[in-house]
């Protein structure tokens, strides 16, 4: 096989990729590069499979390993009074497309600063103490949005952090930025009840940013559009 670059394969130690390493192999004068992602619990953990297709084929091979659980519990483990751990992560797409980034904040005042609006601290990342967990569990009603309704719920008892470093990668077909607001707009009049008028950014499309304003009583006041 010829390339104006290194050949390389991703390698599970399964037969896909086995083959196709193989294959590749077999048909370059030189010794290929072989990548797997490994993890430290054994039960998910494929390089033993992987490192004996190295040995038989004598690829270049490089392991990577997963470490966020590691990481979060030792994190967790160090500071007491954290009930709710997140950690950086990255959107894709099946192809392995990174089409976007998690928001995240660090410190529970950075995650909490803008509670209307949403807490940065991804759903898919989440590791807690399994008090706060029990203490606050996931309502049927809240489906697609269960998680900005726990913290809602909960942040002014709790304490949240996260890890900046990006751990985790989340598959997801596109971001919809519509049904991302929806979840804000529709928790804001129960929640906040008072006198004064609150304003939520709400992006409808890419293009259109539009300001939905509730009065005190939690009625529909108006909408301004910008252009």
């Amino acid at each position: 096989m010829v390339a104006d670059v290194s050949l390389g394969a991703v390698l599970s130690g399964g037969i896909d990729s086995s083959t196709v390493v193989a294959f590749t192999q077999a048909h370059s004068s030189r010794r290929i590069k072989t990548f797997s992602i490994g993890f430290r619990e054994n039960d998910h953990n494929e390089t033993p499979g992987a490192k004996a297709v190295v040995e038989h084929l004598g690829t270049d091979h490089t392991e990577f390993y997963v470490s966020r659980l590691e990481r979060q519990v030792q994190f967790l483990e160090a500071h007491r009074d954290i009930d709710l751990l997140g950690t950086g992560a990255v959107i894709f797409k099946d192809e392995g497309e990174i089409i976007g980034r998690y928001p995240t904040a660090c410190s529970h005042e950075a995650i909490c600063r803008r509670p209307w609006w949403g807490f940065p601290l991804a759903h898919p990342t989440w590791m807690g103490k399994r008090t706060w967990f029990i203490a606050h569990p996931y309502a049927e009603q809240d489906r697609r949005r269960e998680d900005q309704v726990l913290l809602l719920q909960s942040y002014s008892h709790s304490r949240f952090a996260a890890l900046e470093e990006v751990l985790l990668g989340y598959r997801m077909e596109k971001i919809s930025a519509q049904t991302f607001g929806r979840g804000r707009f529709e928790l804001l009049p129960p929640v906040f009840w008072g006198e004064s008028t609150i304003c939520l950014p709400l992006w409808r499309s890419c293009k259109e940013l539009q300001s939905i304003v509730w009065r005190s009583d939690g009625m529909f006041c108006s909408i301004e559009q910008e252009r």
